[in-house]
C-alpha cells in the first residue's frame, strides 16, 4: 500500500540552478498558467516548464528558433511560428541572443570535425546585397565535396579575388588534409586568368599537389543551388561580425543537422563518416 501512495503522489521538480530536492510550491505565475516552484536550498525561483537554467523559455523552443533561422525564416516568421506553435512569443532581441550564443556553441564544439571526402570538388561565388551601410555588395565563396556534398569551407570577401579562393581552398585542405584532383567552377577562375588550372602547393606533411580547374557552370550551380537559402538569411543582416557568424552557423546546419535531398536523408556530415554528438540544435541547446 506504501509502495502504491508513492506512484501514485505527485512527483516534485529538482531546483534547475542547484539540482536540490527541497523544492516547495510558491504560487502561480503572473498569467496564472504555470506552476511555481521555491528552492529552500538556494531559494531561488522557477517553473518546470523545460527550460535550461537561467533561460526563460523550454531547450524545445530555442531549438525550434534556431532551425527556422537557419532554414531562412525571417525572425518575424520565427516569432509567429512559436506562438503558433508552442504558444510562447519571445521578442527579436530573445531570438538574436539565441542565435549569437548556440551558434557559437555549435562552431566551437564541431570545428574539430574531419571529413572523408572524395577528389572532385565544386567551386562557386555569390554576390550579395545586405543592410550594412551604402548596401555595399559582398562575395560569398563556397568549396563543396562532389561525393558527400559537404560543405568544406565558406566564407565572404569585400571584393572578387583569386587570394580569396587561395585562402579558401587551403582552409578546405586543412580540414580535409587531402587535396582534390579536380575542381568544377563558374566562371571564377577562368576570368581570373587560371585557363588551365594547374596551381602547385606544397605544406609540411602534406606532398605537393596540383589539381585542375573545369569549367561546368550548370553542373557547379546545380550542385551548390542547394546553398540558395543561405543568401536570404545574409541580405538581412546589418554587419560584418553578425554575417561572419550566420554563416559559420549555416555551415554547421547545412554539414550536420540538415539531410540532404541527394543522400536518401543523410546529412552530409554522415556521408562524409563524422562522428558527431549533436544531430540537432535541440543537443546544442542542452550542451
Amino acid at each position: 500500500m506504501e509502495e502504491v501512495a508513492l506512484l501514485e503522489s505527485p512527483v516534485k521538480p529538482v531546483c534547475r540552478y542547484c539540482g536540490a530536492f527541497v523544492v516547495v510550491r510558491f504560487g502561480l505565475t503572473p498569467n496564472r498558467k504555470r506552476q511555481r516552484y521555491l528552492c529552500r536550498n538556494c531559494y531561488k525561483t522557477f517553473t518546470d516548464n523545460g527550460a535550461a537554467p537561467g533561460m526563460r523559455y523550454p531547450s524545445l523552443v530555442i531549438a525550434s528558433a534556431l532551425n527556422q533561422f537557419y532554414e531562412a525564416a525571417s525572425l518575424h516568421w520565427v516569432c509567429r511560428h512559436l506562438m503558433l506553435q508552442y504558444g510562447m512569443q519571445p521578442d527579436h532581441a530573445n531570438i538574436r541572443r539565441w542565435i549569437s550564443r548556440y551558434t557559437r556553441q555549435a562552431v566551437i564544439a564541431l570545428s574539430g570535425a574531419r571529413a572523408q571526402v572524395g577528389k572532385i570538388w565544386a567551386a562557386s561565388e555569390t554576390r550579395i546585397m545586405t543592410r550594412a551601410s551604402m548596401s555595399r555588395a559582398v562575395w560569398l565563396w563556397d568549396i563543396v565535396d562532389i561525393e558527400t556534398r559537404f560543405l568544406l569551407a565558406t566564407g565572404f570577401s569585400m571584393k572578387k579575388s583569386v587570394l580569396d579562393f587561395g585562402v579558401l581552398l587551403d582552409l578546405a585542405t586543412r580540414r580535409t588534409n587531402t587535396w582534390p584532383d579536380v575542381i568544377l567552377t563558374d566562371e571564377l577562375i577562368p576570368q581570373i586568368g587560371a585557363t588551365q588550372g594547374q596551381l602547385v602547393a606544397g605544406r609540411e606533411g602534406m606532398a605537393a599537389s596540383s589539381f585542375t580547374v573545369r569549367v561546368s557552370t550548370g553542373q557547379a550551380r546545380r550542385i551548390l543551388g542547394v546553398l540558395r537559402d543561405r543568401s536570404q538569411i545574409l541580405q538581412r543582416l546589418g554587419n560584418r561580425n553578425t554575417a561572419h557568424l550566420a554563416v559559420s552557423g549555416w555551415a554547421v546546419h547545412y554539414n550536420f543537422f540538415r539531410p540532404h535531398p541527394r543522400l536518401g536523408g543523410k546529412t552530409p556530415a554522415e556521408a562524409a563518416g563524422v562522428q558527431s554528438p549533436l544531430k540537432n540544435w535541440a543537443d546544442v541547446v542542452e550542451m
